[in-house]
């Protein structure tokens, strides 16, 4: 019998090249990947999600929540060296500077030879897969978050949005032409280790409908995986790149997925995926591997998760509900307060007060507006008027 096709391909995750890591990444002499540049090396295909548009000094900010990021086109010079091959950029900060911003990245990446997904000027642009083909056999990646301030008013330019009514249908038509499909989504609760019920939701209708593997990325922590089916589900790669002053635990940690696709004369035969676990900071001057007790500690804190997604959802619920309460009262504010200052939120976890600012007759009003399909339409299109 004729020996099995294999392909490796590497996925990494958040890469913002900016405070700290800005000087780092446009020194050539500095080699911010470390000792991951040689497992970069021997994939067949690297991609990794660029969370900042890359701009010069007149971009324009666009109005939303949240900071801008941004970095300098100099930077693909590094990913070129690295030997990473493509950027996925459906995200929740690639539309900061606009369609100007994007556009700016979109030439920058294509001057430099890096592919991506995931975004573009046009809704069908950032919905087209990244298509490979190796030894005769087709890989489709596809690229999709959630909705944030990433897409422009008319629903063109910027990131590939996942509406399931409307992705669900590209997935299937594009599952018929290819040999193995693959989705990177970026979402889920910043700082919150575990899919939450409806990202898991997501993430496993992806796999019903014919995705072989799905990667995420977003909450800025490394997170767990699960095998649905028997395929890969990995929740948060946590970090890549990415620089904070005083960051929260799991910042600066982090994984690889590296996925082994092996192939027979007419199919996709298995899915073999490693984890590849690393620090990142500023101090390190990029990424190195983790070794001895500290890989296997991460590792089996991952396995332990893992097991309770699997295993015991009850447990994963009771992490989930632990993370509302400990958010419950921003959210509060943020539903209900006019009001802004020093203390509110401390002020807000007293029980009296926060009756009075959300009585349980408001909070009643609040959950339906935005749990009805209808009324939230109806919020979104009132709260988008300027």
């Amino acid at each position: 019998m004729p020996d099995k096709i294999s392909t490796k391909i590497i996925f990494g995750g958040d890469f913002v090249p900016s405070g700290g890591y800005a000087q780092l990444t446009s020194n050539s002499s500095k080699d911010v990947f470390g000792d991951v540049r040689q497992i970069i090396k021997e994939a067949d295909l690297t991609i990794i999600n660029l969370e900042a548009p890359l701009r010069h000094l007149d971009g324009t900010e666009i109005e939303k929540v949240g900071p801008s990021l941004h970095a300098t086109p100099s930077v693909l010079k590094t990913l070129s060296t690295a030997g990473v091959d493509a950027v996925c950029l459906a995200n929740n900060h690639i539309f900061d500077y606009g369609e100007a911003g994007l556009d700016r990245t979109l030439s920058a990446l294509h001057a430099h030879a890096i592919r991506h997904v995931g975004a573009g000027l046009t809704r069908e642009a950032a919905e087209t897969p990244l298509r490979l083909q190796t030894a005769g056999r087709h890989i489709s990646i596809f690229s999709f978050a959630e909705r944030e301030f990433n897409l422009s008013a008319d629903g063109q330019a910027g990131a590939a949005i996942f509406d399931p009514i409307r992705i669900a249908p590209i997935i299937m038509k594009e599952r018929l032409n290819t040999d193995a499909l693959i989705v990177i989504f970026h979402g889920g609760n910043e700082y919150f280790s575990y899919p939450n019920p409806q990202l898991r939701k997501i993430c496993q209708f992806l796999i019903e409908i014919g995705t072989d593997a799905v990667i995420g990325h977003h909450p800025h922590v490394p997170g767990p995986y699960e095998i649905y089916k028997g395929k890969p589900i990995v929740y948060s790669l946590g970090n890549l790149i990415f620089d904070r002053s005083m960051p929260p635990p799991g910042w600066d940690e982090g994984y690889l997925a590296s996925l082994d696709l092996r192939f027979n004369e007419s199919h996709l035969d298995s899915i073999d995926l490693k984890l590849i676990p690393y620090h990142q900071s500023v101090a390190l001057e990029g990424i190195r591997l983790m070794e001895g007790k500290k890989r296997i500690t991460f590792l089996a804190e991952i396995e332990k998760m893992r097991d309770q997604l699997e295993n015991y959802p009850d447990q994963w619920r009771a992490e989930w509900d632990a993370f509302v309460e400990n958010r419950r009262a921003q959210i509060f504010i943020d539903l209900s307060s006019p009001l802004r200052f020093p203390g509110i939120r401390r002020l807000m976890e007293i029980g009296i007060f926060r009756k009075f600012v959300m009585p349980r007759s408001r909070q009643i009003r609040r959950l339906n507006l935005l749990r009805c399909d209808s009324h939230r339409e109806l919020v979104i299109a009132a709260l988008s008027q300027q």
